[in-house]
């Protein structure tokens, strides 16, 4: 009885994993996100440490809707934010300051082939 128990509880578990949107398949805790202006000279704008707020943000990011961004003629986002285990940086992704609208998704954060359905302001002035 404890075996099928506990069958049962690995196939249920592995059934909820299996259902659990991932956009960003990061596979290392972020511990910093450093933003940069987006373009050649990438000037150094301010680093994120906050743990809530990373927290919120890769968890919208990974439960949101996307749509490809392969056609459009989108203009660049204003910011480059690197997302970064310690000193390593493990994804980069767009932000844009305004909201933008493709495909009935409405964003900020795109990262060169999608716009992610996600609106929360970085907390940088």
């Amino acid at each position: 009885m404890k075996i099928k128990l506990g069958s049962l509880i690995l196939i249920f578990s592995l059934v909820l994993i299996g259902c659990q949107n991932k956009n960003l398949n990061l596979g290392k805790s972020v511990t910093e996100i450093k933003v940069v202006t987006w373009g050649e000279t990438e000037e150094f704008v301010t680093s994120i440490k906050d743990e809530e707020f990373i927290r919120e943000l890769i968890d919208k990011l990974n439960k949101a809707k996307t749509v490809t961004t392969a056609n459009a003629d989108m203009e660049m986002p204003d910011f480059k934010l690197y997302f970064k285990h310690n000193k390593e940086v493990i994804y980069e992704i767009g932000y844009f300051k305004r909201v933008m609208g493709h495909n009935g998704i409405l964003g900020q954060y795109w990262d060169t082939k999608k716009i992610y359905d996600v609106i929360l302001e970085l907390p940088i002035e």
